[in-house]
């Protein structure tokens, strides 16, 4: 697919919002400001002449075969640079970023040298370096700082050299750990925590300089990652593995030592058997699996093994069953190191973290909001900014106090049920009890699978009560009361040393059996009873359930529902469960209405005056595979099929396998799911197209904007052609971002919820926002756990006009609109759909995927059942 990409203007902002209740917030953005004639000059680093010579090392080297600076330990080329500035005088005037850029206040910091050489203790031995230090391109060489007081200008070089500036000091101190734009100081009491599986958790922190409508502001924002565990090699194998002990190592399977290999490929370890320390960079464990006692070498003119050179030159091994690790040299004949004499050095991020520790990290870093503000400024305090020579030299200072920003609370609309009941929200959240579904379905014909033991289902310990046939009465009973037509099960079948697939299949043709007496209704819906979640089984029973029968299913937990288990809250667990089966049956749960009229009565009044004509609001979202996996990408597109944006049609796609990120992240079949997702649009609305069409695109980052706006927005507009030449309706692009570092706080008591996170509706769009384009804020959800999120929306094209008001409101309002819970939400439903059904795309490709990568989430792929309305 041919990733040609137009140049799109960005729409630029209509003006700021004003309705709403106004409030001041605290956030964690630090006002910057800098030296009005500050010009800063940009030096190219190279680094070589390393003095041992290894052949793989070589291979991992950049385009230049003699330039290291992407090979060194990032220690190593700050302690070489520390020199290089020391022995030159160049003072405290400069700031190197730990790779390929130094950037310094002096036009001629070389003074004309066409290189420095260094000499640096290295691993134990005294090393020479030539340290070459020469000028960018000629019209990339001086950053004049003025270029940030102009609007249409591009800062981007300008802020990033002055990101540099402010994290040099803390990235040349060696207790400091850095990680992209994350710093992880010292670990301390509360501040690291164990995942299992041989990995911790680090608290850090985030910091990113960016331009906003206040000019420069420091962004610091607390953060949670995972880092495998500084120690001996052997001693990760155990908990990697989850053994018993040292004992069960010699039971290990070649299946897991692949599991080993591949964790331990790319990790940097030091060896402990030399005189002077040692890092090596590994390549796995030696790709013949042989143990050290068996792995044999040429030494002194005859073949020896790894375990009987130790036992002569250093000291018998303990685990000589155990395979080597691979640390370099010939590929052929490469250097075996025992896993005893390893250790892995502390401070490496752990490339992907399996969901339990996935799981673990989110709860380490839910922290109330005070508890997150105070830590934030302790990083604060603890930086030092204002006692920092290189941000004096360079004529920087950082305000020491988070930003205030003004913010406003928009009004919450009210709920409308079956019958023209009416509910207000109240602080998002509203209760579902003694009302009706606004468009109730008809449950007529369902099996269960019950996957927990016959017995625990119908003898359950803790009472009758407990059982799987009151759960299904009390379902049953729910669903009635919020006016779905209901019928008992016409199966249960229970998973008795059966492959679940099976037992779905016999659930589902025992229905077909029982059709005949219910109207010729077909099996609507399988209810499958899970032990825990997550569980293999869920994603197993997603993919029987899409793929092989092309009927809903619905899971259950059985402690949840209280199956086996004696019930909690079910009857609050029921009505979620209803709110799910009648979405998926094509009911609405509810609609978003005004103080004064129904919805029918005046949608205007309550999604706006895009509800004046046809419209069809749209959400994409892409998902990855884990690092490392061959798996493709996975995208899909939702569409709105009613004029309350309450049911919404589904494509999954797969997509092209790249090299490159956002070739990746680009939805290359986006035209055809676009085009039939209008075409489900026309089946539903006697033949209309919309005449207006919003889009809310999830998972593009701020410097993908460009790249994404010029595919896709081309791809929306063919898709329309493709129905009629002469089709051209007005559309607006958005963005949605989740993966941001703002945080907003309430800056006196009372003005935030209980929880203290600011209150659901909360819009910001002066202060931080950018510059000039159409961008804002919105936490549109109630805090349950942790510090929340807003939301952070970004218009990249609009042919309709919003104003700001209008699309603020519009958007928050849409946030009620989510069908599978009593509350709003934290983004636009049609992207959270998206997000969900890119997951479920998934779970599909490989129903024993744990993948959880987001893009920070029925097919045009071909094949399976017609698609069907989310969620």
């Amino acid at each position: 697919m041919d990733m040609t990409q137009r140049q799109i203007s960005m729409p630029l902002r209509p003006g700021l919002g004003t309705i709403g209740a106004p409030m001041k917030l605290s956030t964690n953005r630090y006002r910057t400001l800098i030296r009005p004639d500050l010009v800063v000059y940009h030096y190219d680093v190279h680094v070589s002449n390393i003095s041992r010579e290894d052949s793989r090392l070589k291979e991992s080297l950049s385009t230049d075969k003699s330039d290291l600076t992407s090979v060194l330990l990032r220690e190593t080329l700050s302690t070489i640079m520390m020199t290089v500035a020391n022995e030159n005088g160049w003072g405290y005037g400069w700031a190197y970023d730990g790779k390929k850029s130094l950037y310094s206040i002096d036009p001629d910091l070389t003074q004309k040298k066409s290189g420095f050489t260094v000499t640096v203790n290295e691993q134990g031995q005294q090393t020479n370096f030539l340290v070459q230090v020469t000028p960018v391109r000629v019209e990339g060489f001086a950053i004049n700082m003025a270029v940030l007081q102009k609007l249409n200008e591009n800062t981007a070089e300008a802020v990033m050299a002055l990101d540099v500036v402010i994290r040099h000091t803390l990235s040349l101190r060696p207790e400091i750990v850095n990680v992209s734009n994350k710093i992880f100081p010292p670990g301390g009491p509360h501040t690291r925590f164990d995942l299992g599986g041989g990995v911790e958790s680090w608290q850090g922190y985030y910091q990113s300089l960016r331009m906003t409508q206040s000019g420069l502001t420091l962004n610091i924002e607390a953060a949670t990652t995972g880092f495998y565990m500084g120690g001996n090699v052997v001693d990760f194998m155990v908990k990697f593995l989850k053994l018993r002990g040292y004992n069960d190592l010699k039971n290990v399977s070649s299946v897991q030592m692949r599991k080993v290999s591949k964790v331990l490929k790319g990790l940097k370890i030091t060896v402990d058997h030399l005189k002077y320390p040692r890092t090596y960079k590994t390549f796995g464990l030696v790709k013949s699996g042989v143990p050290a006692n068996k792995h044999m070498f040429p030494k002194d003119g005859k073949e020896v093994s790894v375990a009987a050179y130790f036992a002569e030159a250093y000291r018998p091994l303990k685990f000589p069953f155990l395979p080597c690790i691979d640390v370099g040299g010939d590929r052929n004949n490469p250097r075996a190191m025992p896993p005893e004499v390893c250790s892995i050095l502390a401070g490496q991020r752990v490339k992907s973290l399996d969901a339990a520790q996935t799981a673990e990290v989110l709860k380490d870093a839910a922290v109330d909001p005070n508890i997150r503000r105070d830590r934030i400024q302790a990083h604060m305090a603890n930086s030092k900014f204002d006692a920092d020579e290189t941000l004096r030299a360079f004529g920087v200072r950082v305000e020491p106090q988070m930003m205030q920003v003004d913010a406003r609370v928009l009004p919450p609309p009210h709920i409308q049920y079956g019958g023209n009941a009416s509910i207000k929200a109240q602080l998002g959240t509203w209760n579902l009890l003694d009302v009706k579904f606004h468009a109730p379905a008809q449950l007529v014909n369902w099996g269960v699978v019950c996957c927990i033991p016959k017995n625990q289902a119908e003898n359950p310990r803790d009472g009758p009560e407990a059982s799987l046939a009151e759960f299904i009465s009390y379902f049953v009973k729910t669903a009635k009361g919020c006016g779905m037509f209901c019928n008992v099960p016409s199966a249960v079948v229970y998973q008795t040393n059966q492959p679940l697939d099976t037992v779905m299949l016999e659930a589902a043709s025992r229905c077909g059996q029982a059709a005949s007496g219910l109207n010729n209704f077909p099996c609507q819906l399988i209810m499958v009873v899970i032990p825990t979640k997550p569980s293999p089984l869920y994603n197993e029973a997603k993919y029987v359930s899409d793929v092989t029968l092309g009927v809903p299913s619905q899971c259950v937990v059985a402690k949840n529902a209280g199956i086996g288990f004696f019930p909690k809250r079910r009857d609050q667990y029921c009505h979620n469960v209803c709110l799910k089966v009648n979405a998926k049956l094509g009911g609405v749960n509810s609609v978003i209405k005004s103080a004064d009229h129904t919805f029918e009565q005046n949608p205007r009044s309550a999604l706006g005056w895009i509800t004046d004509r046809p419209y069809m609001i749209f959400g994409a979202d892409v998902t990855h595979p884990a690092p490392g996996s061959q798996a493709p990408s996975v995208a899909a597109v939702v569409g709105s099929l009613n004029k309350s944006a309450t049911r919404f049609a589904s494509r999954i796609l797969l997509q092209e396998v790249r090299k490159d990120k956002i070739g990746t992240e680009l939805i290359t079949e986006l035209q055809k799911a676009i085009r039939e997702l209008i075409e489900d649009f026309m089946a539903q609305n006697r033949g209309m197209k919309p005449e207006r069409i919003l889009m809310y695109r999830d998972g593009v980052s701020e410097g993908q904007f460009s790249q994404c706006l010029g595919y896709e927005l081309p791809m929306l507009q063919a898709a329309c052609r493709d129905l009629d030449p002469g089709y051209n309706p007005p559309i607006t692009f958005i963005t949605v971002q989740k993966r941001h570092n703002t945080r907003f706080f309430p800056t006196t008591p009372g003005t935030g919820d209980r929880s203290g996170n600011i209150l659901p509706g909360t819009v910001v769009d002066g202060g931080v926002c950018h510059r000039t384009n159409f961008d804002f804020y919105l936490n549109s959800h109630a805090g349950l756990k942790g510090t929340n999120k807003p939301a952070h929306y970004c218009v990249l094209f609009d042919e309709n006009g919003f104003s700001a008001d209008s699309l603020q409101l519009l958007t928050y309002r849409l946030c009620y609109g989510y069908a599978r819970c009593t509350r709003s939400v934290s983004l636009v439903p049609a992207a959270y759909y998206a997000h969900l059904a890119a997951f479920r795309g998934r779970a599909l490709l490989a129903p024993d995927d744990d993948s959880d990568r987001g893009s920070e989430a029925s097919g045009g792929g071909g094949g399976g059942p017609p698609p069907r309305a989310l969620p």
